[in-house]
């Protein structure tokens, strides 16, 4: 602002010869009038790749132009941690990212302003996915609105499969089938190719542990992972590890599946659509397609990951603040960011003006919105995802059955929990 004041100046000074006596009093009072008008507001983020980066200027840069806004941004390299930390010092910025993750933690401390009634009209909140809506609100309040998301699906390689002597239409819609279809594409695979890649994590499994209508946490927080359905889809998932029919991408030399698919050392994939941008633009020859997750128990199922805008309760410029949220989820912006960046847009209507229902890679992504459950549970997941991830693989190698891990997982995670819920 004052580099701008400072070239304001300078400039009046040059035209002064030029100018009458009016002109110039016309030109310092709006000058004047734009310092008064323009409002500064901060963003806290966190560092995207360079499409993320490029799409997000974009957006900022039309905000600043059509609105008066000065958005001011804040980088985090360890975005929860330093995040936290200056929530806590009362010097987080008046704007900044909220993973559905942490969303639960961070309403329960009442440090994200509501959203304002105004703006929940103005925007149109019945426009966004319910289902991403809902990772931030109690209820109640709304607390952020959902910038983006992504979903998981299965991505396959199309070379792969037809030199195997199969197509996309023999993958089986349910998990159940998996396993028979997994060994037969196994033996027609090259050496050193995987049938099936996927981490063995939470974060890529609980919405199909899910399935049943036993969740991995209780209603009051504590670990589930020891409930007997979670520990029969455990089991069956652990064995196809256990049997060779899956493999990390670790196993393959790779470091994530997106990797594997892109090297072809993996036939399919259980991944997010980030996959996309990352094949695109680093294994651009590669043909691949994407599907639903299989179903399992008879249930469609999938996991969404959404980052929504929010409000800090401690701002002092909270107007301001809820206009820049609504700027930035705004239609228009929303198209130039998901274009840039290769999100999914949390809007419908953006998504059927982009016409996403027609892509043939995105549509089964997109399908998967309305029946999904978000990457959250409460306060007490990131715990239950530590545990969970500590004693699966355990499964996946024969060393545990998953009732004996599960149980394992269960106490160690209760053990911490306990003193979050007293």
């Amino acid at each position: 602002m004052l580099k701008k004041l400072i070239s304001l100046g300078l400039l009046a000074s040059l035209l002064f010869s030029s100018c009458t006596p009016k002109d110039t009093a016309t030109s310092a009072n709006t000058a004047s009038a734009n310092a008064k008008t323009k409002e500064t507001v901060t963003l806290g983020l966190w560092q995207g790749n360079e499409q993320e980066q490029n799409a997000l200027d974009a957006v900022l840069k039309n905000i600043e132009e059509k609105h008066n806004i000065v958005v001011e941004k804040k980088m985090y390299t360890e975005y929860e941690t330093q995040l936290k930390a200056d929530i806590a010092g009362g010097v987080a910025p008046d704007v900044f990212y909220v993973d559905a993750f942490i969303a639960p933690e961070l309403v329960e401390s009442q440090v994200l302003e509501p959203i304002p009634d105004n703006i929940k009209q103005e925007t149109k909140v019945d426009d966004f996915f319910s289902n991403l809506m809902g990772a931030f609100s109690d209820g109640t309040n709304l607390y952020g609105l959902p910038k983006d998301f992504s979903a998981l699906a299965v991505f396959y390689d199309e070379t792969l499969l037809t030199n195997a002597g199969f197509t996309k239409d023999d993958i089986p819609k349910a998990l159940e089938e998996w396993p028979a279809f997994l060994e037969k594409l196994q033996q027609k695979l090259p050496s050193g190719v995987a049938a099936l890649s996927v981490n063995q994590e939470l974060a890529r499994l609980m919405s199909l542990l899910q399935t049943s209508g036993s969740k991995v946490y209780k209603e009051n927080g504590e670990c589930n992972l020891d409930d007997a359905n979670i520990i029969k889809a455990v089991q069956f998932i652990g064995n196809m590890f256990k049997n060779k029919l899956a493999k990390t991408p670790k196993e393959l030399g790779n470091d994530w599946v997106g990797d594997s698919l892109g090297t072809e050392k993996a036939a399919i994939v259980i991944e997010g659509n980030w996959m996309i941008g990352h094949l695109k633009n680093n294994f651009p020859n590669v043909k691949y397609g994407t599907l639903e997750m299989p179903t399992y128990n008879g249930k469609p199922n999938t996991l969404t990951f959404t980052v929504a805008y929010s409000i800090f309760a401690k701002s002092k410029n909270k107007e301001a603040a809820s206009k820049l949220v609504m700027y930035l989820t705004d239609a228009e912006n929303m198209k130039t960011w998901c274009n840039g960046a290769g999100v999914l847009p949390s809007r419908d209507s953006v998504s059927k003006e982009l016409k996403l229902e027609e892509d043939t890679i995105q549509k089964d992504i997109l399908k998967g919105v309305s029946y999904s459950i978000p990457w959250q549970s409460g306060v007490t997941l990131t715990i239950i995802n530590r545990e969970f991830n500590n004693w699966f693989p355990k499964v996946c190698t024969g060393e545990m059955t998953a009732a004996d891990a599960m149980k394992e997982a269960t106490k160690t995670a209760n053990n911490d929990i306990s003193s979050l819920i007293q």
